[in-house]
């Protein structure tokens, strides 16, 4: 389970809106309770990938290294990251999979719908292997 404030959830809403028609992509960092992550703080980073970045994100390790020395700081941990789906489902697609490869059962992945600009369903995800399939993950 991952347990993400209200207005965390507005945070992401509006990054993804403001990236429109573009994917927007970022950070989740808080502490891991068992099985719980409990998210603190969002990040956003911009999304450097060289594809179409209305279907594609690309979340750079530089990027990564400055958020987990900011989240280790803070006495966080990094617990997984958001992007958006611009026009599509909040379901993970082939190129999410491919992305989320080297992620460990642990982090979470989670994708905000946004459909003509307004942001819609917000849906938790996770990766139990690399031979499985993402599986919906609770968000609370």
């Amino acid at each position: 389970m991952i347990v993400l404030a209200p207005q965390l959830a507005d945070r992401i809403a509006h990054y993804a809106e403001a990236a429109y028609p573009e994917e927007c992509v970022g950070w989740l960092l808080g502490q891991i309770d068992g099985t719980t992550k409990m998210v603190q703080a969002v990040v956003a980073v911009p999304n450097r990938s060289q594809d179409d970045r209305r279907r594609h994100f690309y979340l750079d390790p530089h990027d990564y290294l400055l958020v987990d020395r900011q989240a280790r700081a803070l006495g966080l941990d990094v617990v997984g990251c958001y992007h958006s789906h611009p026009d599509a489902p909040a379901q993970p697609s082939p190129y999410d999979r491919h992305g989320a490869a080297g992620a460990g059962p642990s982090f979470s992945f989670l994708i905000q719908a946004v459909w003509g600009g307004c942001a819609a369903t917000l849906q938790a995800w996770w990766l139990p292997d690399l031979d499985a399939d993402f599986v919906a993950e609770d968000l609370a």
